[in-house]
């Protein structure tokens, strides 16, 4: 087999996916970047085993070597993501105790890192699945932007358009579809609530003592499914 010349961008994720590792031989590390390098995606060519000859495609698959893992193939199709969601709810939900068994440490660096692979996979303007589904809380100083917003006293504001969480002592916006939401774009992006900014949360600490909120945005939100599927295929679960 000759050499192949590899691109200076795919050379740098290689890089990040295989750092250097005194504990593998020249051999073992070589064949390990070149699993890696015929596993990830390049466009427009399609993807050759070459020693199988076999066709992958252009996109990701889940490749076990040396207990390195490439991304299974992101998943943005939001109606196959809820009749999934609906298929895997005993899975899902046996997933989360399972998680409540491991190092809740550990789980957050693999969450972390997937969060980091997954968002850069993913661009939130084209879903806007969330702002359809959810209702956003709002703290004091958004409740007065908004207001402003819409040329109304903060007041006006609060009795029309927002509602109350008893349980939280929080205020939301009562709407669904977010009223905000014209087709998948957010008017109020660049100034969109905290809470908007920073859902779906993947990116917080302590994930095993949240999989239930992270189990409900399973259905909602993609980037919440596809680190679920790839932190079960890391974590080797399985169910039934």
């Amino acid at each position: 087999m000759g050499y192949i010349k590899v691109p200076g961008w795919c050379q740098n994720h290689i890089n990040q996916a295989v750092p250097a590792n005194r504990n593998l031989t020249f051999a073992r590390h070589s064949i390990l970047r070149m699993a890696l390098w015929f596993m990830i995606p390049r466009n427009p060519s399609d993807v050759m085993d070459l020693e199988k000859g076999k066709k992958f495609g252009t996109f990701e698959q889940l490749v076990t070597v040396e207990n390195y893992i490439v991304m299974l193939p992101i998943e943005l199709d939001l109606s196959k993501i809820e009749r999934l969601s609906i298929q895997r709810e005993s899975e899902n939900f046996a997933f989360r105790m399972f998680l409540k068994g491991l190092d809740s440490i550990v789980v957050d660096r693999k969450v972390h890192r997937l969060h980091r692979e997954v968002t850069a996979r993913i661009n939130c303007l084209d879903c806007g699945n969330c702002c359809n589904s959810l209702m956003p809380r709002v703290e004091e100083e958004e409740i007065q932007f908004l207001a402003e917003l819409d040329k109304v006293s903060i007041e006006d504001y609060t009795r029309d358009h927002l509602d109350e969480d008893k349980y939280e002592a929080s205020l939301f916006i009562k709407s669904s579809p977010c009223r905000y939401l014209d087709g998948k774009r957010c008017t109020i992006y660049d100034h969109r609530p905290k809470e908007c900014r920073e859902y779906p949360y993947t990116h917080r600490r302590r994930f095993v003592f949240r999989t239930l909120s992270m189990i409900s945005n399973y259905s909602i939100c993609p980037i919440v499914f596809n680190i679920i599927e790839n932190l079960k295929a890391e974590l080797n679960f399985r169910h039934g």
